[in-house]
């Protein structure tokens, strides 16, 4: 069957499921957690695109300035409240709204003080709450109510539940909830319908979305003790005759002139503060107070900035018509082509939704349609890689047998690498060699030495592959590795490093190795460069290595046998330090020449193989290597003495034995601190 048919009459086959399926998805919690991100941002644009500036809504919020001046432990006396109500009838006010709970009796006297307020004002909303709690794992739920008196006097009664979304995060309101039996309004829906505005009886749609106006502070706020000082009322510890008064600044301004007036707290440890959709944008911002919350989902009633899905048919119809453009870009051989056309068709879902939602305040759900292109075109991608496969398979014999698994899968998706000129390329190389174990060896059977071996080899081959590198050959004991290709890494330097202490760090392992087999403990040292060098398939047409070759390789097998020198087990080039760019300590050993070469260059080793070193011996090591290459070999013996009687590190040994030398037989003028090595 031709390609392009066979693919129209899989695609159709599975179209009713993968539609079904992202249609459903939105209910999957992780998926739902997407789209409220998602809406998260919309909300912030919508925002600034469409900002409401409405001053019909305030806040008397109960905050650290209150708190000071009023001078009182919170639950404050209710004639403070009786107070409140009495002073924002005179100033206008059309409702008020309290989130607080006022469901425990405190004096008599206090109480009744408040109700009559309450009564005389006739239009305060009071708080109430759904408890939930759990007893030996089954639920109850109670109702939390403002004490009969109070209740009585009131206006009317809201609930202050607040509904949480799956990822922590709130952007809905209910309007009611159903308790015994008994539809009860929540606080914003019971203002909403004492102004006239809500249903008779509860709709079906109870739950809204809130777009709140911006973070906390949004709505005008005025701290509550301002609003209850007045010429009858005194704030403690202030003199009389300088008292504020400083209600009577809004009775003179009109500030709360036919005002909805909601009662809050920002007080931090009344712990009434929620995650808003500002969390996903700026965590800094994230949290608001219930009370403004409350009052978000009162603007959001009042300027219909509720948020209602397009209309699901509609949204069917859509991702039958993205489904059937993925399926027509597919190509055989150019998948670009799809790619770019799924790419194309997810910004354009994504356009329309920002545009939706800012300008018409409908919900596309864009998720549930990227899920189904999604769909379409992973599976398509997988029946193309697997008609592909055929004709890969003939290249896979040709090379499998003579170049690395990477090679060969290099070479499948880029045959034009097949070629034997080869590419300059800056790298990392990585040797390895056994110390001593030619002696150990001599001693044991051949079968025995190829079984310690292939063991030990497995250990240092997976950590090489672990940190991205590629085993470029194995030499009796010894591992050359390659870093930064065939696949290229983003700092193949560090990875190189990374891997050679993996290496050295694997001793445990070799440890038991070398206890299962009865042999002497073994310890593996390395060697590591960076540098341009000849990478590519190297050989004639009937036997290809995917290999390196050049300097820089070699300094790397040099650097290996040098740890011998130091007694040291990792050593690398001032190149690879280069490239590791602090992301590992290093600390230097020392500046030479190798066997054959001319150019002196420094040697690291990583500093976590010095455990003893503090930082204050490091600083004082990278004080007295400075003081030896300054020529002040007094100073530096004496911190390199210091040093290694503390640690008993042989690098400072080293140097010290120096100094001595120097000291007694100055070097001369031309002396720059290099040592120069005849061993290879």
């Amino acid at each position: 069957m031709p390609f392009k048919r066979k693919l129209w009459v899989l695609n159709l086959s599975l179209f009713v499921i993968f539609v079904l399926f992202a249609v459903f998805s939105i209910r999957i919690g992780f998926v739902q957690v997407i789209e409220f991100k998602l809406m998260d941002i919309e909300t912030n644009m919508l925002d600034r695109v469409h900002p409401v500036k409405d001053t019909s809504i305030v806040i008397v919020d109960i905050d650290d300035n209150s708190y000071q001046m009023l001078q009182k432990r919170f639950p404050w006396p209710r004639d403070y409240y009786a107070r409140l109500v009495r002073n924002l009838k005179r100033a206008g006010a059309k409702e008020v709204i309290f989130d607080i709970e006022f469901d425990i009796p405190t004096s008599r006297e206090n109480d009744s003080m408040f109700a009559s307020e309450i009564a005389k004002t006739g239009n305060v909303t009071l708080a109430a709450k759904v408890s939930f709690y759990e007893n030996e794992g089954i639920t109850y739920k109670s109702l939390v109510e403002p004490i009969p008196i109070l209740k009585k006097a009131a206006k009317s009664v809201g609930l202050v539940n607040i509904p949480y979304d799956p990822d922590g995060i709130v952007r809905h309101y209910f309007k009611y909830l159903v308790f015994s039996g008994d539809t009860i309004r929540s606080l914003a829906y019971s203002t909403y319908c004492n102004l006239g505005r809500g249903e008779k009886s509860p709709g079906a749609d109870n739950l809204f979305y809130v777009i709140p106006p911006g973070p906390q502070g949004t709505f005008p706020t005025y701290s509550f003790w301002s609003v209850i000082d007045d010429s009858m009322f005194q704030i403690p510890e202030t003199d009389v005759s300088f008292d504020v008064n400083a209600f009577y600044e809004y009775l003179k301004d009109n500030t709360f002139k036919n005002k909805i007036v909601f009662v809050g707290s920002s007080l931090m440890e009344l712990h009434d503060y929620i995650p808003c959709y500002y969390q996903t944008i700026n965590k800094n911002k994230g949290l608001i107070s219930g009370v403004e919350y409350h009052a978000s989902a009162l603007l959001a009633l009042l300027y219909h900035r509720q948020l209602m899905p397009l209309n699901r048919y509609f949204r069917i119809l859509i991702m039958i018509m993205l489904g059937l453009i993925i399926i027509k870009s597919f190509d055989k051989r150019n998948i670009m082509v799809s790619s770019i056309v799924f790419a194309g068709l997810f910004i354009v879902i994504v356009f329309l939704s920002f545009f939706s939602f800012i300008q018409f305040h409908r919900n596309i759900y864009p998720v549930e349609m990227i899920i189904l292109m999604t769909e379409f075109y992973l599976f398509n991608v997988i029946f193309l890689a697997l008609e592909l496969r055929k004709e890969r398979i003939v290249i896979k014999r040709l090379f499998q047998y003579y170049v690395s698994k990477d090679v060969v899968n290099k070479l499948i998706h880029n045959p034009e690498l097949v070629h034997l000129s080869g590419e300059m390329k800056v790298l990392t190389v990585l040797f390895t060699d056994i110390e001593g174990f030619t002696t150990i060896s001599e001693s044991l059977e051949p079968k025995l030495v190829t079984d310690i071996l292939n063991e030990y080899l497995a250990i240092i081959t997976d950590v090489i592959i672990k940190n991205g590198g590629m085993i470029d050959k194995y030499e009796g004991d010894a591992v050359m590795a390659v870093f930064g290709a065939p696949i290229e890494l983003d700092n193949h330097a560090y990875s190189a490093v990374k891997s050679g202490l993996g290496i050295i760090n694997a001793q445990s392992e070799i440890d038991r190795l070398t206890e299962k087999y009865g042999i002497s403990k073994i310890k593996t040292r390395v060697g590591i460069n960076t540098g341009e060098m000849l990478i590519g398939n190297l050989g004639t047409k009937n036997r290809l290595n995917y290999t390196v070759m050049g300097d820089s390789v070699n300094l790397a097998s040099r650097l290996e046998s040098i740890n011998k020198v130091y007694k040291t087990y990792l050593l690398c080039s001032e190149y690879t330090k280069d490239g590791v760019n602090e992301k590992i300590k290093l600390r230097f050993i020392d500046k030479i020449i190798v066997k054959g070469k001319t150019k002196a260059i420094s040697i690291y080793q990583p500093l976590a193989l010095a455990p003893a070193f503090n930082e204050d011996l490091f600083e004082k090591y990278n004080m007295a290597v400075e003081f030896y290459h300054q020529r002040n070999f007094k100073d530096a013996l004496n911190l390199f003495s210091d040093i290694f009687r503390k640690t008993n590190d042989y690098v400072s040994f080293i140097f010290s034995e120096r100094c001595k030398k120097y000291m007694e037989n100055p070097p001369g003028k031309d002396w720059t601190g290099v040592e120069k090595f005849l061993i290879k």
